[in-house]
């Protein structure tokens, strides 16, 4: 037994110094860059990363490559994961000290060779038809003549949403409708990451919102995918910072802090106003619905009455029945964008019904 573990020892040293040298042998020799880069962020989940590594393999395709980024984990990547990595040429590297996921996305870039970029973190699982839909889109954007920079994937239930979001528009168009960075559906151009310096690494919360707002006065423009949802593992949901309410609520102001400036100079303070409301009504809901499932009538009484439950519970509910049509998880800002730069290209608020 002694020498099974430390012949295992040994095989795993040798292998992530390997991996970390960058010596990765590339998956049938290819010389041509691939198309889509999607890393896989983790920390201190190596289930939930094999997992989503193990999901991305089961539609491969040479067009795509594989990034692992460790931010700093307790303990090494278990074996037959690390044998996974070498065989099917999937890139890793490790933190030398945990810096939070935004920097570890900021690392994923930096290493990525492809011509966009998406992630799929270790509390997420990709279905089996995202990498295929995923590719038909980035090979055909900008045939049109107008490039796409950012493609999002949203469920069926979105179709419901207004015509004028059904085709390529400003990034602009799809916040000020409500539309939100949905969960590990998202691809950016490569290029438009690295012009702006990739995420901001004291947010810690909010990051993909955090990312719209650095990139929404860049002119990016936006595509959205139906029918397009990935899974979450609902074995880790217990320590998803999201699902954590002191430290969402705590961690959603600090970002509010943070983005203050930027979104005041771009949309003016009334969007600012909006967005802010936007997300403490969201959380409001959120929280109310975790106490409704989890059945704790203690909890419910005080929050019903928080602002914004009331309202997002007849809304989800008329969005049920098709009364209502909906964008994203926020409302539609009817208000006015003092940035003249920063104006939608096109009237949407008239074609939007909530």
């Amino acid at each position: 037994m002694f020498f099974d573990r430390a012949y295992d020892f040994v095989i795993i040293w040798h292998i992530k110094l390997i991996l970390e040298r960058k010596m990765v042998v590339e998956m049938n020799d290819r010389s041509e860059k691939p198309l889509l880069t999607v890393a896989v962020n983790t920390y201190n989940r190596w289930d939930g990363c094999t997992e989503a590594v193990l999901a991305l393999l089961r539609t491969w395709d040479e067009r795509v490559e594989i990034i692992v980024v460790d931010d700093c984990s307790k303990s090494s990547p278990p074996l037959d994961l690390l044998g996974i990595f070498e065989r099917y040429g999937i890139r890793y590297y490790r933190h030398k000290e945990n810096r939070g996921l935004a920097a570890a996305r900021n690392t994923a870039i930096g290493l990525a060779r492809g011509k966009f970029f998406s992630f799929c973190d270790d509390d997420d699982v990709w279905t089996e038809d995202m990498i295929p839909r995923f590719l038909e889109a980035c090979e055909s954007a900008g045939d049109a003549g107008e490039d796409v920079d950012i493609i999002i994937g949203y469920p069926q239930s979105r179709q419901r949403c207004c015509d004028s979001l059904r085709e390529p528009q400003s990034l602009i168009n799809f916040m000020v409708a409500g539309v939100t960075p949905p969960v590990a559906a998202q691809v950016y151009r490569l290029t438009v990451l690295l012009r702006v310096g990739g995420y901001r690494e004291c947010v810690r919360t909010g990051v993909d919102h955090d990312l719209w707002i650095t990139l929404s006065g860049t002119g990016c423009r936006c595509q959205v995918l139906f029918d397009v949802k990935p899974r979450i593992n609902k074995n880790l949901l217990a320590d998803r910072m999201t699902t954590n309410e002191e430290m969402r609520r705590l961690g959603i102001e600090r970002t509010l802090e943070v983005w203050e400036p930027e979104v005041k100079r771009v949309f003016g303070e009334e969007f600012f106003d909006h967005l802010r409301d936007s997300y403490r009504m969201h959380l409001n809901y959120k929280f109310f619905k975790k106490s409704f499932s989890a059945m704790n009538f203690r909890e419910l009484p005080e929050r019903m009455i928080a602002r914004g439950v009331v309202w997002s519970i007849v809304r989800k509910l008329f969005q049920e029945i098709g009364f209502l049509r909906y964008c994203g998880a926020f409302p539609c800002f009817h208000g006015r964008l003092e940035n003249h730069a920063s104006r939608p290209d096109k009237d949407i608020n008239s074609k939007i019904f909530f």
